[in-house]
């Protein structure tokens, strides 16, 4: 969610919270009690959520990163720690200054994206791709590619 988004949760929980607190004290009962809790486990959600994300989304690029490394494995570890759907951007990033990456890198990389990402991939480290690719790798490759992308890429690997 947008920060604005969980900000505005937080201030109506807030708000919800201290005005159960007075409908409580004008006419007590179970209602009040039970919309107190409900805003208090709201804002102790939303704030328990921001400290505790289980992962935040990474995005590379030359202004924001100090020093941006250029190899392959770098590159497999920045996007296995970012969203799956941001990991193309990840690639992206990196792209500029990233070295030639061998067939076992490139296997290792294709399984990381959605299958459906894998020819967008392919398609940008195309002239960096260490050639030639060998029989037996380019088919390993190649099965990691939907049937129908596999003629269209295969022109990248050799």
């Amino acid at each position: 969610m947008t920060d604005k988004i969980l900000k505005a949760i937080k201030i109506s929980s807030g708000v919800a919270a201290v005005l159960s607190v007075f409908w409580f004290f004008s006419t007590p009962g179970y209602e009040p009690a039970i919309t107190f809790f409900v805003s208090l486990a709201a804002l102790i959600g939303l704030f328990v959520k921001k400290q505790f994300s289980p992962k935040t989304s990474v995005h590379f690029s030359a202004s924001n990163n100090l020093a941006q490394p250029n190899d392959a494995k770098a590159l497999i570890a920045a996007m296995d720690s970012a969203y799956i759907s941001d990991r193309l951007d990840v690639l992206r990033g990196f792209l500029p200054s990233l070295r030639p990456v061998s067939p076992d890198e490139l296997s290792a990389l294709l399984d990381i994206l959605y299958i459906s990402d894998r020819p967008a991939a392919l398609r940008m480290l195309r002239n960096i791709i260490v050639k030639p690719v060998n029989a037996q790798k380019m088919k390993e490759l190649l099965e990691k590619i939907y049937i129908s992308e596999r003629v269209k890429v295969s022109r990248y690997l050799l």
